[in-house]
């Protein structure tokens, strides 16, 4: 059929399908799609999505008064925990990476701002954070502990600090020591409690 054959809308299913003629359209619950497929509503579907290319943006979410893109579970993780907050990107369980970067020409994870922890680990059972190469580093080396930090191998610093108004590192307590003691002054590293050396090289 060409458009002139074809009525100013289509509407099947009571109204909820709209197709407006020459425009290439088509409108869920909504009788002026703006795109190809505009929906007014939620869509459920069991197989997916899949998107081979786009010109700007993959997934757009505009305005979201809870989770921009909420996964449940991810393969068969052994547990998975809500998010007591709205975020953009929530991972309730994955049974490998929460999220993955293969490659990035610039940050891999890159946060403007936050008014509170730009990375928070409130619980792990490895490495907190664990950086395996920055940079190109001439050799690495692993541990087979548990850290809060870990950092097998970087070209330049493996930490830096460029300005702190407290102390750059403050560590409370380091094992069960029998003791800390705070100090009032500003340090570079400050450890208030250590039960083996403060200090190991």
């Amino acid at each position: 059929d060409t458009d002139s054959e074809v009525p100013d809308n289509i509407s099947i299913s009571n109204g909820r399908l709209h197709a407006p003629a020459g425009v290439g359209n088509v409108g869920i619950g909504n009788t002026d799609p703006q795109e190809a497929l505009d929906v007014t509503g939620t869509i459920h579907s069991t197989n997916g999505l899949i998107i081979e290319s786009a010109s700007i943006d993959g997934v757009l979410v505009e305005q979201c008064a809870e989770t921009g893109i909420l996964v449940k579970r991810a393969g068969d993780p052994f547990h998975a925990f809500a998010s007591d907050f709205p975020a953009g990107l929530s991972v309730e369980g994955s049974d490998g990476y929460g999220v993955f970067v293969g490659n990035s020409n610039l940050s891999g994870v890159y946060i403007n701002n936050s008014f509170q922890h730009g990375v928070e680990v409130e619980f792990c059972y490895g490495d907190g954070i664990h950086v395996r190469s920055a940079g190109d580093p001439s050799s690495t080396s692993s541990d087979s502990s548990y850290n809060g930090i870990e950092i097998r191998g970087a070209e330049g610093s493996g930490m830096y600090l460029g300005h702190s108004d407290d102390d750059g590192i403050k560590i409370n307590e380091a094992g069960n020591p029998t003791t800390t003691v705070a100090d009032s002054g500003i340090h570079g590293i400050e450890i208030q409690g250590a039960e083996d050396s403060g200090l190991y090289i």
